[in-house]
């Protein structure tokens, strides 16, 4: 990252946003966070509102690269050989989010990547996360969309190496600029705090949905914002059974792949568990 563009005094987010954060992306092998290993993982250090330095680094994820992620990174095999695992560079990273907000887009995915390979290593990672889609979604409901893709073409931000760890953490800083500009810190901070009240939401879902589950027996439906049903499950308390999907979906590729699509939770109460069943 150019120098002047993170150590420009000009640029400084709302104090709605939380006072000390990492804006971080990870690029990956593939989408399933216990299968496939980090290749690429970047930050931006953010201390009351300003950008104070940034770290990146490739990772050997030590098996082969697919092409399709060749062709979408510019990573390529080559680069990888002599890059250091994430093991050689997990206190370092890990010591780096001490203590801040965990931002990322789409955070449950980057989330899930680097707890798991956290695990590996047997360091203990739970920070507090800000979802930048959320923040997107919340904030601009008048928008259908809010991949990082959309984002750019929204504002025409501008982007040298899109699928590039620190320049897409970038955008996501671009992103919190201008709606600095747009919106007053009051709704801002009223933002990010619902979302890290709520850091295991599904980052299309509507909290308005979860609050109106029952804790009783019946069935519970997950659809995509086509309406397409995903799920199907039961439970004799649906509310909390819908909530932990959510909440360990980083240990299950199957649930983390159904969290980013949810956009509805349907229910269907029924007397008893034994009626759920049928």
């Amino acid at each position: 990252m150019e120098s002047d563009w993170f150590q420009n005094n000009s640029l400084q987010l709302s104090g709605g946003f939380p006072e000390s954060m990492v804006l971080l992306d990870c690029e990956t092998t593939g989408g399933n966070a216990l299968r496939h290993r980090i290749i690429e993982v970047a930050a931006l250090l953010v201390e009351e509102g300003k950008v104070v330095g940034s770290w990146q680094s490739l990772c050997n994820p030590g098996r082969a690269l697919p092409e399709n992620i060749q062709a979408l990174t510019g990573i390529l095999p080559e680069m990888l050989r002599d890059a250091p695992t994430f093991s050689d560079i997990s206190y370092e990273l890990s010591e780096l989010m001490r203590g801040k907000i965990f931002v990322a887009h789409n955070a449950r995915f980057d989330f899930s990547f680097l707890k798991n390979e956290f695990e590996r290593e047997e360091i203990s990672f739970n920070p507090k996360q800000l979802c930048s889609v959320k923040f997107s979604r919340l904030l601009y409901p008048q928008f259908k969309r809010h991949g990082l893709t959309e984002i750019i073409r929204r504002f025409n931000f501008k982007i040298s190496k899109r699928h590039r760890a620190l320049d897409d953490a970038k955008i996501i800083y671009d992103f919190f600029l201008e709606s600095t500009r747009l919106f007053e810190q009051e709704e801002i901070s009223a933002i990010c705090s619902t979302i890290l009240k709520n850091p295991s939401m599904p980052p299309f879902l509507d909290p308005k949905e979860i609050r109106k589950l029952p804790k009783s027996p019946g069935v519970y439906y997950f659809r995509n914002d086509l309406g397409d049903l995903l799920y199907v499950g039961k439970s004799v308390n649906i509310k909390n059974r819908v909530m932990s999907h959510f909440n360990q979906d980083y240990r299950n590729p199957k649930d983390l792949k159904i969290s980013n699509q949810i956009k509805t939770v349907g229910f269907e109460k029924t007397p008893t568990d034994f009626g759920a069943q049928l």
